[in-house]
């Protein structure tokens, strides 16, 4: 799929932080389009952020970075750091470094990503009427949590595989949980880049998958509970 043929690609927006919302954009649409063919991928209204366009209609589309915990006093200050972070990275044109946001908990992370979604659900309510499908994209940034649960490599201690499997699973089961108040979206996706794409996982309200996009396993689930 040639994503520099959609909109926000061809006319680029005079808001930079849209532009670079974008970009952002971009290892996601390279991936998603294996599962879905856009025809068009225009600026919203803000909200929402992005409209998505298909053979058979549209979705309203919200992109949001994931904390790694609820921010207090100055932690705005965390954001501006990894934005310097990230400017360094894309010189250095290397995807293999992490960002160091500091200390936090899993659970310090999990109420991050349930405040996250609540103040997005808020939000939609002005727009998601207008759109027969809503999609709510979660950028995992760089030594942000989840990362894990998207798949790739990593490397496990021998040893430990099963301490880590159960690791993993009851962090997507907490996740899923969680987007089991999604609504009024109907799917929340978390990406983070990995090489020319991204790496990706779906949770969605509904347990409806109509474009067969990565959703955790029964398996995994039913794992992570128990864990």
């Amino acid at each position: 799929m040639d994503i520099s043929q959609f909109s926000i690609y061809r006319n680029s927006s005079p808001d930079q932080k849209r532009q670079t919302e974008a970009l952002d954009l971009m290892p996601f649409l390279l991936r998603v389009g294996a599962f879905i063919k856009f025809t068009d991928v225009q600026f919203g209204e803000d909200p929402p952020d992005f409209v998505f366009h298909h053979q058979d209609g549209t979705i309203g589309v919200e992109l949001t970075d994931l904390n790694p915990k609820i921010f207090e006093k100055n932690g705005h200050l965390r954001r501006a750091d990894f934005k310097s972070f990230n400017e360094k990275i894309g010189q250095k044109n290397s995807a293999h470094e992490a960002f160091n946001w500091g200390k936090y908990s899993l659970r310090e992370s999990l109420d991050a990503f349930s405040v996250r979604l609540k103040d997005k659900r808020s939000k939609a309510k002005s727009w998601f009427a207008n759109f027969p499908e809503r999609c709510l994209l979660m950028h995992v940034a760089s030594g942000s949590p989840f990362g894990e649960i998207l798949g790739g490599t990593q490397e496990i201690t021998p040893g430990l595989e099963n301490e880590v499997a159960d690791y993993f699973a009851k962090v997507t089961h907490a996740v899923h949980t969680i987007c089991q108040e999604a609504s009024p979206f109907d799917f929340v996706i978390l990406f983070r880049e990995s090489e020319n794409t991204s790496n990706m996982l779906t949770f969605s309200p509904s347990r409806l998958n109509p474009y067969k996009l990565p959703m955790p396993q029964d398996e995994i689930l039913n794992r992570g509970a128990k864990a």
